[in-house]
């Protein structure tokens, strides 16, 4: 029986042999083009993932960037380097006394906010203690209650700290007047022209223009940046150093 249905088959194999590779050969090129669909479709929805993830990623540095925004600030008073800085948006009155070279050891930061955030062309003034005594023994003099700590004169003091503690009578005010008055009258090597330098004792010609050519492509971050130029030492620096700036 089992020879019977052998023979059976075969003889049906071998009669019907060409619509039997036909019908194998579709189903073969049906799955192998299945198979394509697949890839394809795996391909392009790892393009979409991989699109997004480049859309984020930009959004993100986009993002990191507005942050980074540089701002400038002033330092002045008993810090090493007075001057003004650079420093990213976001950043405290700490890190603009620290990029100044930190505090004097006569530095009096009690009554400065250190954690203050920064704002674009603040002004931040580190007392002494000496001076912190001045307006202390002028208190006692004095009945007046005001704050030393005027916002126009110093951007990161503890106004209210000071209020009812020191007196900011106008022999003060009048002090911190010709303070401010003297260092408007400097000189800016920054951005001096060329007949405000040559007003600077030992200064001529050929040495202010080399200056002005110094600082095209350099900064002066502090007044002794000046002897980085040529031409110009410590006899010419100790002559000019009380009348310019940075």
């Amino acid at each position: 029986m089992i020879e019977n249905i052998k023979n059976k088959s075969l003889e049906f194999i071998k009669k019907y042999e060409r619509i039997l590779f036909v019908v194998i050969c579709t189903i073969l090129t049906f799955a192998i083009i299945l198979v394509l669909i697949f890839k394809k479709f795996d391909k392009v929805k790892a393009e979409e993932n991989s699109n997004q993830n480049l859309t984020i990623t930009n959004e993100v540095i986009e993002g990191d960037v507005e942050e980074k925004r540089i701002i400038k600030v002033d330092v002045k008073g008993a810090v090493s380097k007075p001057g003004v800085y650079s420093l990213e948006e976001g950043s405290i009155v700490d890190d603009a006394i620290k990029l100044a070279g930190g505090v004097n050891k006569n530095a009096n930061t009690k009554e400065i906010n250190l954690s203050k955030k920064l704002t674009d062309e603040m002004v931040i003034v580190i007392y002494t203690n000496s001076e912190i005594q001045e307006f202390k023994d002028k208190n006692n003099k004095k009945e007046e209650k005001e704050c030393i700590c005027d916002n126009d004169i110093n951007d990161a003091c503890i106004k209210e700290s000071y209020t009812n503690y020191y007196s900011f009578n106008s022999d003060v005010k009048e002090s911190i007047s010709m303070k401010e008055s003297s260092i408007s009258n400097l000189v800016n090597i920054n951005t001096a022209t060329l007949e405000e330098l040559l007003s600077l004792t030992g200064i001529g010609e050929s040495k202010a223009k080399a200056i002005i050519e110094y600082r095209k492509e350099n900064r002066f971050q502090v007044i002794e940046d000046i002897m980085k130029v040529s031409g110009i030492g410590q006899s010419v620096f100790d002559k000019i150093k009380e009348d310019i700036t940075v």
